[in-house]
């Protein structure tokens, strides 16, 4: 799982100007992170979004979202676990050079289309540029270490789970408990993510150290 922060820049702040300009404009950030989902299910993705506050002081990129999808092709890194021989002339084979060569975390082009579309209703207000391509890990490390969390959003069957755990939530009478809470959204990734999957990187598929150059 890999995807970046949106990081929604207030260029003001280069003249000096009010660092919770952005503030009065939330509500524009959770329709963009809504719509990201949307367009999320419309191609058959699975995945979340975070909304964030951005605590660093010196930032001038007051939010950001965090947007993370499951790669379409990231499964092929299992058929090395379990296939002795892979030929490169082989359809499978093919496939994953064309991964490692072009994108070796396994996205296609959905998940920039998705983020594509936030833009539309982030870009009246602020500056919004997409950046930190990684795994959930890192981007999971770098949101919770400098961030406040607003809202969580899930597409494909991570939306599932949310309002699965949601129900829970209101039969155990914890009514204020919203339909975007990021707290909710945490846990559902603790219990659909395998933390301890050692996931191999496609990057080095064709990598051969003894090769001469």
């Amino acid at each position: 799982m890999s995807g970046f922060h949106i990081c929604l820049y207030d260029m003001g702040l280069y003249s000096g100007g009010d660092i919770k300009r952005l503030d009065s404009h939330v509500q524009q950030m959770l329709t963009a992170l809504r719509y990201i989902a949307a367009k999320g299910t419309s191609q058959g993705n699975n995945g979340f979004a975070f909304l964030w506050r951005n605590s660093h002081p010196e930032t001038i990129a007051p939010y950001m979202i965090t947007v993370v999808n499951i790669a379409p092709f990231s499964t092929l890194e299992r058929f090395l676990r379990i296939v002795d021989e892979i030929k490169p002339e082989s359809i499978l084979g093919r496939f994953i050079n064309i991964c490692a060569e072009h994108d070796p975390t396994g996205h296609g082009a959905s998940l920039g289309t998705q983020s594509e579309s936030a833009m539309e209703f982030l870009g009246s207000f602020c500056s919004p540029q997409a950046e930190g391509f990684m795994n959930w890990r890192h981007l999971k490390e770098f949101m919770l270490e400098n961030g406040d969390l607003i809202a969580f959003q899930a597409w494909g069957f991570f939306e599932t789970e949310y309002f699965s755990l949601l129900k829970n939530e209101y039969n155990e009478g914890k009514f204020t408990t919203t339909a975007h809470d990021p707290n909710l959204g945490l846990r559902v990734l603790e219990k659909i993510i395998d933390s301890e999957y050692q996931f191999i990187d496609l990057t080095y598929f064709n990598y051969h150290p003894d090769e001469p150059d």
